[in-house]
């Protein structure tokens, strides 16, 4: 698959997946206290031949240990099919099935004390997606039991008194140039309720 083709697959569906139900909603995060740390965790890709599981354990345990809310931001798994970009299957150490088993063994600890907001869809499992119509980061937050945020997601987090607006995407852009980036920014924005 081309570059260019694979940057339309991406925007084709986050395109059809912006539309669904997740994409609009505004998620609230209320917390007692005066101080909390966020940590927006992404592109790990389980199953990759690159995947570091010594840091990914390390952060995740740094999480568990110190009540740190976590956002999962997509491309949790490799999930790489016969039709990816570059050496595609070749280059993962676990068959998909492996790497959304090691997903949830990986995430369960954190998802059971509650640490975990949400997970969003990433342009890797979206190729599952695409192939199939299987949506496996809906299908990893099912058997996590946490909150499917879709492609992006808005929220308000309230820490004591202060509130915060954030929002969270994983994001599709192949582009280099900085006014090619501005313009995939103001795209996202528009995605966005005011």
């Amino acid at each position: 698959m081309s570059i260019k083709k694979n940057v339309q697959n991406k925007q084709d569906w986050q395109n059809t997946l912006s539309k669904t139900p997740h994409s609009r909603k505004v998620n609230l995060h209320k917390f007692d206290t005066n101080r909390k740390e966020i940590v927006l965790m992404g592109d790990e890709h389980i199953g990759s031949n690159y995947y570091d599981e010594d840091t990914h354990r390390r952060n995740l345990d740094y999480c568990l240990d110190n009540g740190v809310h976590v956002i999962l931001m997509g491309d949790e798994l490799e999930t790489a099919t016969k039709t990816s970009v570059g050496a595609g299957v070749f280059e993962q150490s676990e068959i998909v099935q492996q790497q959304l088993e090691k997903a949830v063994e990986l995430y369960t600890p954190l998802a059971k004390e509650g640490l975990i907001l949400g997970n969003h869809i990433g342009n890797h499992e979206a190729r599952v997606y695409n192939h199939s119509g299987a949506n496996l980061s809906k299908i990893l937050s099912s058997m996590l039991k946490i909150k499917y945020l879709g492609v992006g997601a808005a929220h308000i987090i309230r820490v004591g008194k202060q509130s915060y607006t954030l929002y969270t995407t994983h994001g599709n852009s192949g582009a280099r140039m900085p006014h090619t980036k501005i313009a995939n920014i103001i795209k996202a924005n528009q995605m966005i309720d005011s």
